[in-house]
């Protein structure tokens, strides 16, 4: 009978390698299974094989003969011949165990097979030989060179190795699952611990990921030679970036470092963060050591750390505080509360809401203002500003006083000394009565002077003075009342010395009218009845015309203080405190200070150049008026015009600046017809309150006649769509138009699973109302629009999109796809939860970017 053997399988040897170091297996991204270790069963190993007789299937109890050959024909047996009698062939498959001792050193071999059956009277030998497979061999490894577990010996460095030769990856898992791997590539390998979907996310050599990761946060290397030591959800993308550890941390930039904490980055080479939570290293060179919130934005900036402090300009510093911050080149704040060093190398060594801004200045305290270049200003706790007044000055407010202990060395001003060792006084260290060196008693003694004649010195030698007596005549006419020449005198003085009888015009002795002492006029003559308008023999009203100045003039009394009209100017007024100042002391609200009227230009015009000034300034300090009910600085009113008209064409200043340092008031309150029911409100705190529809962007094109709809420009005048977004915290690499959803930790990231619960808008590409707009623009906050229409990213992956088609996030990342609806039961419906918006365009293929209704449901 002829019979064949066909081999159903290979050998399968039953023997773990107890030496085996490792399993190796293919890399895959996801979670892998190590499969199963076999049972230590010694060399045997198990042989199945299908048994055909002229090509059916056997089926019966058939005696085998087993042998090894060292050749496929011919050749010299193996070891010993082996026989297993009564094996059960069922529709030709057959099992059975060998053991041919330890014969298998990595030699070649073949078996030989011979089988009798029922009714044989002999051994049948098939042909060919059987080759065995690989499996058998690994019985070599119980004898060969292997890694033990106990450790070996005898390894050469650049012979023997632990892992593979040829361009397959090493893997070593831990409790059946992937725990490390070395992968090859065309330079240094890549080594990669932790979570099996760590790794390069990019062609990439030389990465190492010391572990850490996870489902959804994985570490991954986008550049040559970058090192993750651990954490979860870590991205370094610049070349050779290092990051220690951490959670939600991004590396951009070559040699970029981070040493850990959550949500920090890096944006330019060499930049650093050492810790700490949300900080940023945004440019080249520039430190964020620690802290909260902290960005160092431009070269060679450091920020030490603290709470939201910026360093911004090249080699600023900002060593801590909170809210500091620097705004030019190699400027420090050393730390405190709210100080600002925005000049070039200004300083602000710390306190709290100190500003220095001209170059080279100093600000220090509480409320110092160096506003000058060279400037130092140090300001006591006194709650107001304390400002520089000059370039290069030294200013400085301490209301408890100026104490300067030299240990006698003095203390000298332009080379001067301002005082000095035995020149000081009783508490002050300075005596007024000696700054010349001698003490007032020491300039006279105390002595009378006797002055009875006009020559000669009297008896303490001290030069005369002047001196009149009663009795004494100047140039033979009495001094005094009581002389004896008979002539009355021009004035008499009393017994205390009192001057009484003084006649202006008889300074001279004689009346002005007298002969003798009429004032003469230019011909030599005499005028007796001189008139006092008539100076120059013209009236006084010759001397000014019906349009001239006052200068210097009061005036009391009732009725009208000043009126004057005529000429260009109806009153001009020009001083060094006010040009025109004008007061009212009644209590009716319709009168003023100053009223201007005028039939077709200004009533009142008030014009300045200097800056800080007010061309009118208006002051209401106490009583109350009528409308508004409380003092005005400034009412106008208009019966068919403008109550107030404001116009500005600096590019500088604002057109109209209100300002309110009270604790209570509103900076602005605008009233319709009634004064008790405001219509329009803004609060001190930026609140605003209306009693009406907000309409964005509108504004009027022509501001004559009556404002209808074609007046009215839109609200983005390049047609963009207008949606209401909302500012939040996210990661910091998205764009506009991504589809975004709520990630693990709260912040947006971009969607990337279809029909994801998570999802929670677009980011906006312009939005029209921003909800936060504190932090737009800023690292880590994205504008999600979340109600009306938006451009967004799209994929056609789930067919065509229609206009109207529902819209849902898709496995492109940050990319919407056409929803496709659901049918339970004979109902169709669309998912809950995770449709986007509608779809206001089409997209047939691809990828694009289409207006949507953003309508979350």
């Amino acid at each position: 009978m002829r019979r064949h053997l066909l081999i159903y399988g290979t050998a399968v040897l039953a023997l773990l390698l107890t030496g085996a170091a490792g399993l190796a297996y293919a890399h895959g991204l996801g979670p892998q299974r190590l499969s199963a270790p076999l049972a230590s069963l010694g060399s045997t190993f198990t042989y199945q094989g299908l048994l055909t007789s002229n090509g059916a299937p056997v089926s019966d109890t058939c005696d085998f003969r087993f042998s090894l050959w060292d050749a496929e024909s011919g050749g010299t047996p193996i070891g010993t011949t082996l026989d297993r009698n009564g094996v059960t062939v069922s529709e030709g498959r057959f099992t059975v165990q060998l053991d041919f001792g330890e014969v298998f050193d990595g030699t070649a071999l073949w078996l030989e097979v011979a089988v009798k059956c029922s009714g044989d009277a002999d051994y049948t030998t098939l042909t060919p030989r059987q080759a065995l497979t690989p499996v058998p061999y690994a019985h070599y490894a119980r004898q060969g060179p292997f890694w033990s577990l106990t450790g070996n010996a005898g390894t050469r460095p650049g012979t023997n190795l632990l892992g593979t030769t040829d361009g397959v990856s090493l893997t070593l898992g831990v409790s059946n699952t992937v725990g490390w791997r070395m992968e090859p590539t065309s330079g240094t390998p890549n080594i990669i611990g932790g979570y099996a979907g760590n790794g390069p996310i990019t062609t990439t050599v030389g990465v190492f990921i010391g572990g850490g990761g996870r489902a959804g946060a994985s570490n991954v290397a986008g550049a040559d030679y970058v090192a993750i030591g651990g954490g979860e959800h870590i991205s370094a993308t610049g070349y050779a970036a290092t990051v220690a550890g951490g959670s939600w941390i991004t590396a951009t930039g070559d040699y970029a470092a981070i040493g850990g904490g959550l949500h920090n980055t890096t944006g330019r080479e060499y930049a650093t963060v050492g810790g700490g939570y949300r900080n940023s290293a945004s440019g080249p060179y520039n430190t964020v050591a620690g802290g909260r919130a902290n960005t160092a934005a431009d070269w060679y900036s450091t920020v030490g750390g603290g709470f939201h402090n910026t360093a911004q300009g090249y080699y600023a510093t900002v060593g801590g505080g909170t809210y500091n911050s620097t705004a030019a080149s190699y400027a420090t704040v050393g730390g405190g509360y709210s100080n600002l060093a925005s000049g070039q190398y200004a300083t602000t060594p710390g306190g709290y809401d100190n500003t220095a801004q001209g170059d080279y200045s100093f600000a220090a305290g509480y409320r110092a203002r160096a506003n000058h270049q060279g400037s130092f200003v140090w300001a006591d706790s006194t709650d107001a500003d304390f400002t520089s007044n000059a370039t290069d000055e030294f200013a400085v407010r301490a209301y408890g006083g100026v104490r300067l202990v030299t240990n006698g060395a003095g203390a000298t001003v332009d080379g001067n000394a301002i005082w000095h060792e035995g020149n000081d006084g009783s508490g002050s260290g300075l005596d007024a009565d000696t700054l010349d060196g001698y003490h007032a008693s020491q300039l006279g003694s105390s002595h009378t002077h006797d002055h009875s004649s006009l020559t000669g010195l009297a008896n303490d030698d001290h030069p005369q003075y002047f001196h009149l007596d009663q009795d004494e005549t100047v140039n033979g006419r009495p001094a005094f009342n009581g002389g004896t020449s008979g002539v009355s005198p021009p004035f008499t003085v009393d017994s205390t010395y009192l001057v009484a009888n003084l006649n202006a015009d008889r300074l001279d002795g004689y009346h002005a009218g007298n002969s003798n002492g009429n004032i003469p006029l230019n011909n030599g003559t005499l005028n007796a009845n001189l008139n006092a308008d008539m100076l120059d023999g013209q009236h006084a009203s010759a001397f000014a015309s019906a349009s001239h100045s006052h200068w210097g003039e009061t005036w009391t009394g009732t009725g009208t203080g000043l009126s004057l009209s005529g000429g260009s100017r109806g009153l001009y007024g020009s001083g060094s405190t006010y040009g025109v100042h004008g007061y009212s002391t009644s209590s009716n609200p319709t009168y003023a200070g100053v009223y201007g009227t005028a039939s077709a230009a200004h009533g009142v015009l008030g014009d300045t150049n200097a800056g800080g000034r007010a061309g009118v300034k208006g002051i209401g300090n106490n009583g109350t008026s009528d409308s508004p009910a409380g003092p005005t600085g400034i009412w106008g009113t208009s019966d068919s015009g403008y109550g107030g008209f404001f116009s500005n064409s600096s590019t500088t200043y604002p057109a109209l600046w209100v300002r309110n340092q009270g604790t209570g008031g509103d900076l602005i309150v605008a009233y319709g017809t009634s004064s008790s029911d405001p219509e329009f409100r803004v609060t001190n705190s930026g609140d605003v309150y209306a009693d009406g529809t907000y309409y964005c962007g509108q504004s009027i094109d022509d501001n004559a006649g009556t404002l209808d709809e074609t007046e009215l420009s839109p609200c983005l005048v390049d047609s963009t769509p207008a949606d209401f977004a909302e500012v939040l915290p996210a990661e910091t690499d998205l764009e506009p138009g991504d589809v975004l959803v709520i990630g693990p930790d709260g912040r947006l990231v971009r969607s990337t699973t279809p029909y994801d619960p998570a999802v929670a808008g677009v980011y906006s590409t312009r939005p029209s109302y921003v909800g936060g707009a504190a932090n737009l623009d800023q690292a880590g906050f994205a504008p999600l629009a979340v109600m009306g229409i938006v451009p967004v990213k799209a994929s056609a992956e789930n067919g065509p999109i229609n206009p109207g088609d529902l819209l849902t996030t898709s496995s492109t990342p940050g990319h919407a796809m056409k929803a496709s609806p659901v049918t339970v039961n004979g109902v169709t419906f669309y998912p809950s939860g995770v449709i986007l918006g509608k779809a206001l365009e089409g997209l047939q293929e691809g990828t694009g970017t289409i207006l949507m209704l953003v309508m979350l449901q």
